[in-house]
């Protein structure tokens, strides 16, 4: 499996408070992008310029380029062990030059909010990195896209995700950079009109939020906030991997991407009214608001963001999944 390049953007200043831009590109086949910050009591570096440090915090190795924008320095990896790899600006130089002490250390941070790779269920509980999800009904993990995914039988299994109205995952209003969820689905071949994998409120006229649902044959997706909606679909699939990713911005509208394919855009909402909501949580396996309906599929790699993903950050993110589903994106 060749490894993907994963770009990611570091900012720096000189004295001057004259900005640079340099990019920092790993040997990357992990679908989680992570950007990086300056630690703060290091603002600056001495005129001119002569050292930046990166510690990557990645298994993976360091491979190390200035942008357009800061041509003449070279960055050059310095250090690397099996869990720490460290890249190093120098300049400007013909050749490279000796490491100073002024040097800028910046922590990776990871670019979305909430990830649930799905790989670990205990006491009932399935556990993601700030977002744990209780199973309902004794659902049980299988074989995932990546590693494992938790199934849903169709008939009463669910994952309950908690009430987040008070953050962008679950208030759409309170989204003014966006919101991106991406998600594998192996849809199961229970038959019905009507399924639902994931719902915030989306799907009814008495509430608001977000619904990925089957409907008529369509993987369907409605976004809602008080006084809009916005609705996608598309010909659905049963018994293949799909990813997932919808997107959304106020002023843009919502895009439902399968397998890496902008399948759908509503650009133009309804209006609506609904100011209030009785039903708060987000689900996984059935709509938020009742236990009418359910969906059969094998669920993984859930990921959200707030804020709407470029094409670009999608196409990189499909890249970086590796399409046999019996293996795990690693680092070499």
């Amino acid at each position: 499996m060749k490894p993907s390049i994963v770009t990611f953007a570091c900012l720096i200043s000189l004295i001057e408070m004259e900005e640079v831009r340099i990019s920092i590109k790993l040997s990357n086949q992990q679908p989680v992008k992570s950007t990086y910050e300056k630690v703060i009591y290091t603002e600056q570096l001495n005129n001119p310029l002569k050292s930046l440090k990166v510690v990557t915090n990645s298994r993976c190795a360091a491979v190390c380029t200035a942008t357009k924008e800061c041509r003449s320095y070279n960055l050059r990896k310095i250090d690397d062990d099996k869990y720490n790899a460290v890249c190093e600006l120098n300049g400007p130089s013909t050749s490279p030059p000796t490491p100073t002490s002024d040097e800028v250390i910046y922590f990776e941070k990871p670019d979305y909010i909430y990830y649930m790779p799905m790989d670990w269920i205990r006491d009932d509980i399935v556990e993601g990195e700030s977002l744990d999800g209780r199973i309902y009904n004794n659902a049980i993990l299988d074989v995932g896209q990546v590693d494992q995914g938790i199934y849903l039988n169709g008939l009463d299994q669910w994952v309950d995700l908690g009430n987040h109205r008070h953050e962008c995952f679950g208030d759409l209003q309170l989204c003014p950079n966006g919101y991106t969820l991406s998600i594998w689905l192996y849809i199961g071949p229970k038959v019905a009109n009507e399924m639902y994998y994931f719902s915030s409120g989306g799907q009814t006229g008495y509430s608001f939020g977000v619904a990925l649902r089957w409907l008529s044959g369509d993987l369907s997706s409605w976004f809602s906030t008080r006084d809009e909606i916005w609705k996608v679909s598309h010909p659905g699939e049963k018994g293949v991997w799909q990813h997932i990713v919808l997107t959304w911005k106020q002023v843009e509208g919502l895009s439902l991407w399968i397998n890496c394919t902008n399948v759908e855009t509503d650009t133009v909402s309804d209006t609506r009214n609904v100011q209030t909501t009785q039903w708060n949580n987000i689900v996984l396996g059935r709509p938020n608001n009742n236990f009418g309906y359910y969906g059969e599929a094998i669920f993984d790699e859930l990921i959200f963001w707030d804020k709407k993903l470029e094409d670009e950050r999608i196409e990189d993110l499909c890249v970086a999944y590796d399409t046999d589903r019996y293996s795990t994106p690693r680092c070499p």
